[in-house]
């Protein structure tokens, strides 16, 4: 009998909130004590962004490309231990060793291979780090692209539950036999979803 395939997102689902902007805020206060110039171009590129000059794939980028040097890199466990305090309990109770779980997400893989790794996940889907040959940020039909090359590798055509908190995974949503949101959703989102005849259901959050 095949395992059951469980895909679950990471911010406001796994977590409770957004790990890339509790990033950014644990590297602004690192690269203060660190290396100045590093938090000064921080600060520059979230400046940028917050009065929409660069688009968020590209703030995304430039920090990446930051904090992958090896000073910050040796800091990446102190910030999991920082995101397991905010783990919601209702998800984890989903990861079952029994199952095959994918952690599919848009935050980068310098902490979230770690995270997906510590919390027993036999697969993950995240945001490659920059000096990948094709960088691409892990969203929308990226994220759909990068699970169907994992279920290819499993053999299977579909997976057979998605956990989300967002209309964002609607492409891997597509991709599921059942999906269980954490949030409201817009009701398009579900009607689509009801038509391909996909199970959806709620989870409460603790």
């Amino acid at each position: 009998m095949n395992k059951k395939i469980v895909v679950i997102d990471l911010d406001g689902t796994l977590i409770k909130s957004n790990s890339f902007h509790k990033w950014i805020l644990f590297m602004l206060k690192k690269s203060f004590f660190r290396n100045r110039m590093d938090f000064l171009k921080l600060s520059f590129i979230v400046v940028k962004r917050a009065f929409k000059l660069i688009t968020h794939t590209q703030m995304k980028y430039n920090i990446l490309k930051i904090s992958e040097k090896k000073c910050y890199v040796s800091e990446v466990d102190e910030f999991i231990f920082s995101l397991e305090k905010d783990i919601n309990e209702n998800v984890l109770e989903i990861i079952d060793k029994n199952n095959i779980n994918i952690l599919a997400t848009a935050a980068p893989e310098i902490y979230a291979k770690k995270f997906a790794e510590k919390l027993k996940f036999n697969f993950w889907s995240t945001t490659p780090n920059t000096y990948t040959n094709k960088w691409f940020e892990n969203i929308r039909q990226n994220k759909a692209i990068s699970l169907q090359k994992i279920l290819e590798r499993l053999g299977r055509e579909r997976c057979d539950l998605v956990v989300s908190d967002h209309s964002d995974d609607y492409e891997i949503m597509k991709l599921s036999k059942e999906v269980v949101f954490v949030k409201e959703v817009p009701m398009y989102i579900l009607f689509s979803l009801i038509n391909k005849e996909i199970n959806i259901s709620s989870l409460v959050v603790r």
